[in-house]
């Protein structure tokens, strides 16, 4: 099974990359990678399953969602609570923060049909649900067991200490400039984001909504309460 995780920055997609990858790895093992190019990640293939994870599926990776041949997995969130969010946590520009969610939405805007979307307050705030909405988009049945040893492994201060304890500079850790990852489950250092120092203002959010281009749409389809 080929499945590309492929969500909106700070919306959960490192959760449900690590749900699924979980769920793979007891079916016939799972290989991963989080690359840019759908083609490259064929190269790291060396279990029965596999899994791409980013925020920009290019042309290959969209071909394949709308021919079967991958399934995906979209998490989204709030446009502005993940902007301050991608901004408090990595430290980027507001101008940065318009760019990376406009490329986002448009690769979004591509796929929206073809994959399983999964809000970050269902995620947050009923992850035994998001779960189990994961393993039936892939086709298993999950014992009661494993769900509860999903939850307990994935739970927000599970992933809290996860992240806090990560060191850079280490074997197990990838360094990318601004923050570095474990190699395993992607979970970046301080990825539970505990202060909300940053908070746009009704400036701000004006302005993310006119540069954006689609954004007013995409928050009246999926946040318009």
């Amino acid at each position: 099974m080929f499945v590309a995780v492929c969500g909106m920055q700070r919306s959960g997609s490192t959760f449900s990359f690590n749900i699924v990858r979980e769920i793979l790895k007891r079916r016939g093992g799972v290989s991963f990678a989080a690359v840019a190019s759908t083609a490259s990640i064929l190269d790291v293939t060396q279990e029965k399953n596999l899994i791409l994870k980013n925020h920009d599926l290019d042309e290959m990776g969209v071909a394949l969602l709308k021919v079967g041949a991958m399934k995906g997995i979209c998490t989204i969130r709030d446009p502005f609570e993940a902007i301050e969010s991608w901004m408090e946590v990595f430290g980027f520009s507001l101008e940065q923060s318009m760019i990376d969610y406009g490329k986002w939405l448009t690769s979004f805007q591509a796929i929206q049909h073809d994959v399983l979307i999964l809000r970050f307050d269902l995620i947050q705030d009923r992850p035994v649900v998001a779960i189990w909405k994961i393993a039936r988009y892939l086709g298993f049945t999950l014992s009661p067991m494993e769900v509860l040893r999903l939850w307990r492994g994935y739970q927000k201060k599970s992933i809290s200490k996860l992240s806090n304890e990560l060191s850079g500079g280490s074997d197990k850790t990838v360094d990318i400039g601004f923050s570095y990852y474990d190699k395993e489950n992607f979970f970046h250092r301080r990825h539970v984001r505990l202060d909300k120092n940053i908070q746009l203002t009704p400036l701000e959010r004006e302005q993310v909504l006119c540069q954006v281009p689609g954004l007013k749409q995409f928050c009246d389809t999926f946040f318009r309460n």
